[in-house]
């Protein structure tokens, strides 16, 4: 399993401490309670000031697959061939000598990955109200972002494995050997009879020396192999059937001269894991070699945000079967001013930095009755390219054990969404909602000089349940108001297209909201 990260309690620490602030009472008077922001914050009345303080807690350690969901890893196995790992030439090149095969490809086993990615964000966000419906906005994000990774060999689908010679079998082998040289010493001792006898222009003679020849060559090159190699074709694969049949012909060629060698020749058996880790992984580094979205900083800055909102309606005491109906529609323009997330190019998730772009959202409020809220929001979101070193380029192999990435780039797909989340009133300023939300996004594309890739997009499915507080008024305890709204919210990704992550999200947002 792989190993998780320590546990770092300096962000959460960090939001709580600005939520503390928040909420000492006369530093920011405010007036929330019953006039809390049906909006979430995002329309002010004229000449408010909102301060936003957000943190958002992202795991994401499954993607969805045909049937159900899969570890991240699962779809980037690859087979150890010498394509993946040069080391496995010399292997390669010596064990089609042997079996005379020039097309054949040696396979070591598979290596799988088991891969959890963490995300922890902390957007701050400042508006104003400027006009009756006209407020604007600021967000910095403080972020980061790492993968937790190990590799996981099997000998799955491996047609070598451990040279006989330097294991268990090797009494086995040193039988062979002694078997093999007798019955060539005898075929060599035919031969030479023949030769006598015939003379050593005779066609049977001749047969004889070239039959020798290619004997001698054979058990020579079996001999290297057992000698230098640590692979060898393996019992029951391809491979090792082949090395079977040319020791048939090479058996058949010394019974022709009088020899009688051994009947089977000693194959590979199957590689232990633990075997096959120390030769192929170890040499790559630990789990803290493996690529994370910022390798050095605890915190990093991420895509800073303007927006301009716009209120549409602001209806209320409507009577007879609608209390109130709020919405607006919000503009946001993104700054390129984070660090490019590489690992968008193992799995489609959120941007963190290194990407400009555009968006529009559309929220709405809408309260049948004093104890009955709705929520909704709809948004559409163009992301531009982000260039920056990729601490993983190719989905296939990621591992690459190419020192520092390569300089490369990432284009998100567009993306867009709908969420709808009921409310229940519980008392005034109290709400326990659950919510719904469809997600979709596009085809994220990723190059590293002339290679391109795709990373296809799709559509999840997410549900949550969420906990608001808007404070109390007037105060419950005499001259102590609690300033600060809170909104505790879990969610996680339930379904959707193969491919898509299934994230776990805790988010704890503060507000607090001064009026002129």
């Amino acid at each position: 399993m792989p190993r998780r990260p320590p546990a770092d309690t300096r962000v959460p620490g960090l939001f709580a401490a600005l939520v503390l602030l928040l909420a000492l009472p006369g530093v920011f008077p405010s007036h929330f309670g019953a006039e809390a922001q049906p909006l979430g914050g995002l329309l002010l009345p004229r000449g408010a000031f909102l301060l936003e303080v957000n943190g958002q807690f992202e795991q994401v350690s499954e993607r969805l697959g045909e049937d159900g969901s899969e570890r991240i890893g699962t779809p980037f196995g690859t087979p150890l061939t010498s394509a993946r790992f040069p080391g496995l030439s010399a292997e390669e090149q010596a064990l089609r000598l042997l079996l005379g095969d020039p097309g054949m490809e040696l396979q070591a086993g598979q290596v799988s990955a088991l891969t959890e990615i963490n995300a922890q964000r902390i957007p701050m966000r400042v508006g104003y109200g400027l006009l009756g419906r006209v407020s604007l906005g600021a967000t910095a994000p403080v972020v980061r972002r790492r993968a937790d990774s190990a590799l996981i060999v099997s000998s799955q689908g491996a047609n070598v494995g451990r040279n006989p010679s330097q294991g268990e079998g090797q009494a086995g082998v040193q039988a062979f050997r002694t078997e093999a040289m007798e019955a060539f010493t005898a075929a060599a001792r035919g031969v030479e009879e023949r030769c006598l006898a015939d003379g050593t222009a005779s066609p049977a003679c001749l047969a004889g020396q070239q039959d020798l020849e290619r004997i001698q060559g054979f058990l020579t090159a079996l001999d290297q192999a057992w000698s230098s190699r640590a692979y060898f074709p393996l019992l029951g694969s391809a491979p090792g059937s082949t090395l079977q049949a040319r020791w048939n012909e090479v058996r058949s060629g010394l019974a022709r001269w009088g020899g009688q060698g051994p009947a089977a020749i000693p194959l590979a058996t199957a590689v232990d894991s633990r075997a096959l880790g120390q030769t192929f992984i170890d040499p790559l580094g630990d789990s803290e070699r493996f690529p994370r979205g910022v390798p050095e900083a605890l915190y990093a800055l991420g895509d800073a945000e303007f927006h301009l909102v716009v209120g549409l309606t602001g209806w209320e005491g409507l009577g007879r079967g609608l209390s109130a109906v709020h919405s607006a529609v919000e503009v946001t323009v993104r700054l390129p001013t984070g660090t490019l997330d590489s690992m968008a190019v193992l799995l489609p998730q959120e941007p963190l930095g290194g990407h400009g772009g555009v968006g529009v959202r559309w929220v709405s409020h809408v309260q049948p009755t004093s104890r009955l809220a709705v929520g909704l929001e709809a948004g559409w979101q163009r992301l531009e390219e982000g260039t920056g070193r990729l601490m993983a380029t190719d989905p296939a192999f990621f591992w690459d054990p190419a020192p520092g990435g390569a300089e490369g780039s990432i284009t998100p797909g567009n993306r867009q969404w709908v969420h709808i989340s009921p409310r229940v009133i519980l008392v005034t300023g109290l709400s326990l909602g659950v919510g719904y939300r469809w997600w979709n996004q596009g085809d994220d594309r990723w190059r590293v000089d002339a290679e391109e890739g795709i990373l296809p997009g799709g559509t999840r499915h997410e549900l949550s349940g969420e906990l608001g507080f808007a404070g109390w008024h007037p105060p419950v305890v005499g001259g102590l108001p609690f300033p600060v709204e809170l909104r505790f919210r879990g969610s996680r990704v339930v379904g959707g297209d193969p491919g898509m992550p299934v994230a776990t999200v805790i988010e704890l947002q503060a507000r607090l909201l001064r009026r002129r």
